[in-house]
């Protein structure tokens, strides 16, 4: 994700930055899946991704110049529609409030929008069939350059699924929680101070 920002504030011509940046999302999304699993209270989780949505968003929305709303809103709204997926209720209110959250991601242009709460939503149900997360992933990868328009360059997001279904069971690398929130608005200020500075 860092290379792909810098990539994209520094050196826009150059796809390799955009490239590697595609490799940042299903990752992010595997992590979302796992953490719902892993959390004590998927209520104090699911804030802690919105309040860094919040916080995020001014600084994402200077350094970019567009109005998307930040791709931590993505996250939580896939965190609301798994908690909507494990909760006890009618199947139909369940589908019915799965697909008003998707509907909303796309009318608030989300980052990564419905493909990115879809993509939460697979990895959360198949965590343990990965040839179902693979060949899912590829089909709301290829929907979505025909439907949003992404481009191609999206498709190398699939080599991400690809290594996150090699190393699922690897569980030895940890990051400090503070440290994985922090440095999301964190590394967008720099990059507006470094944007600032050079120009």
């Amino acid at each position: 994700m860092l290379i792909d920002h810098i990539g994209h504030v520094f050196f826009s011509d150059n796809i390799i930055f955009a490239l590697i940046g595609r490799l940042s999302f299903p990752i992010f999304a595997w992590s979302i899946a796992r953490g719902i699993r892993n959390t004590k209270s998927l209520k104090n989780y699911s804030m802690r991704i919105l309040i860094l949505a919040l916080v995020s968003q001014i600084p994402y929305a200077i350094l970019f110049e567009n109005n998307n709303l930040n791709v931590c809103f993505t996250l939580f709204f896939g965190i609301i529609c798994i908690w909507i997926y494990k909760y006890q209720m009618n199947f139909i209110f369940k589908y019915i409030g799965i697909i008003t959250c998707l509907l909303l991601s796309d009318f608030l242009n989300f980052d990564y929008g419905i493909y990115g709460i879809l993509t939460i939503i697979i990895f959360y149900c198949f965590h343990n069939k990965y040839h179902l997360v693979l060949i899912f992933q590829t089909i709301i990868t290829l929907i979505s350059l025909e439907i949003y328009h992404y481009s191609v360059v999206q498709v190398y997001s699939l080599i991400a699924s690809v290594l996150i279904i090699l190393m699922h069971n690897y569980d030895e690398f940890k990051i400090n929680k503070y440290l994985y929130y922090i440095f999301f608005p964190g590394h967008m200020i720099i990059l507006l101070l470094l944007k600032k500075f050079i120009s």
